[in-house]
């Protein structure tokens, strides 16, 4: 019988070639390996040119999985607090903390701390007793203490930073730390002349005007404001939005126009014209970027025509309306038709009489036309209720 198979195809058939398992014939073992997680796996590994590994090693695999899963819920599921070690204090969030350890009692107890530690030290008593003693005399201070709110009306340019209220020793240390950590960058640089002037304004934007310097939004409070600004990633001047317009709000604080005429590259020739475009001294005139869209459109100019053409033109649109009329109303070939006031038109226009087989043809011209027109209008009217795809209401099989 060709149908029947040898006891040797039968074992070399029920050996998963993934995994190199042999199971000596049981095809019902072999059924049940292909459902399980190691056949799974070891495809897997196949798939990336990977040697299959065996259950015992598959199973400790999947054992430290189970317990790194565990360890991360269990650690997802406690909530994460910043501690101070000199105050105590707990904290949410890394930018409270930071706020916090630039606020002038932290700054105090800090020092009050390392004195402690000092004179601890020199007591003999060891610096890890000292801090220890400075935190638990704090500690209970600061848990019916509430922090004192910055005071923004003695902030400025040179002693704060606008974004966290952290201070700073200098205008350039306040621009390197806005650069460095909220990626606060000043476009066109060489064209400015008032870098105090630029971070007074923004610095006064935001902690009195309570606005945004990017998207112009108002907050209740410069709080708000500033943690609206660091969550948004709107620590930046709107260089990219509406085309750069909303930058001529910072236009005094540069100088093109000097740094224009200092470099030298307008002369030889080269005219800045009102709209924003240059013409060299050749003539031809350099385009501005913001005007590129007019550039792109392509006005076909129209070509004066000649009179002489214009009159060929209407005498033969009127003889072929003649021709039409005449062909319609079956008036005689000699039949004057033209229309007075039309080129070329100088006989007056014949009265036309129609016949009682031209009446009735017209009418029943008219009311064939009219029957296609009304049936034309319910078919759609029926096509819309029963075949159109959209604007029905849909038919929903509910559950029960």
């Amino acid at each position: 019988d060709r149908n029947a198979r040898s006891p040797a195809l039968v074992l070399m058939e029920c050996k998963c070639v993934s995994c190199g398992l042999d199971f000596g014939g049981e095809g019902d073992a072999l059924r049940e390996h292909y459902r399980s997680d190691l056949h799974r796996y070891n495809l897997k590994r196949r798939a990336v040119d990977l040697p299959p590994v065996d259950a015992a090693i598959f199973q400790r695999k999947r054992d430290a999985a189970a317990r790194a899963l565990l360890a991360a819920e269990e650690s997802a599921a406690q909530p994460k607090v910043l501690v101070c070690p000199i105050s105590g204090k707990r904290f949410k969030t890394l930018a409270q903390f930071e706020q916090y350890k630039g606020s002038k009692k932290y700054k105090a107890l800090a020092a009050e701390a390392a004195r402690k530690a000092a004179a601890a030290a020199e007591a003999g008593e060891g610096a890890a007793g000292g801090a220890a003693a400075a935190a638990a005399a704090s500690a209970g201070d600061d848990e019916t203490e509430k922090e004192a709110p910055p005071d923004f009306e003695k902030m400025n340019e040179k002693t704060h930073c606008m974004f966290d209220n952290v201070e700073v020793g200098s205008l350039e240390e306040h621009v390197r730390r806005v650069r460095m950590l909220y990626g606060f960058v000043i476009p066109d640089e060489e064209y400015l002349t008032d870098l105090q002037g630029l971070f007074e304004y923004c610095m006064a934007k935001i902690i009195g005007g309570h606005e945004c310097l990017y998207c112009n939004k108002r907050f209740s409070g410069p709080l708000s404001c500033q943690q609206h600004m660091r969550d948004s990633a709107h620590c930046r001047l709107p260089m990219d939005v509406e085309g750069g317009e909303r930058m001529d709000e910072y236009a005094p604080f540069f100088d093109y126009d000097a740094k224009d005429a200092k470099s030298g590259w307008l002369k030889d020739g080269v005219e800045d014209l009102p709209s924003g475009e240059l013409r060299l001294a050749s003539g031809r005139i350099l385009g501005n970027k913001a005007l590129q869209r007019y550039y792109k459109q392509r006005h076909r100019p129209e070509a004066p025509r000649d009179p002489s053409m214009r009159l060929a033109l209407e005498n033969s649109r009127a003889e072929v309306e003649g021709r039409m009329v005449r062909k319609w109303l079956g008036a005689d070939s000699d039949a004057e038709v033209t229309r007075a006031g039309r080129w070329g038109a100088t006989a007056a226009r014949a009265p036309t009489v129609f016949t009682k087989a031209q009446k009735a043809t017209r009418a029943d011209a008219a009311r064939s036309m009219r029957v296609h027109e009304d049936l034309k209008f319910d078919t759609g009217m029926r096509h819309n209720k029963t075949q159109s795809r959209y604007f029905r209401i849909q038919n929903f099989q509910w559950a029960t």
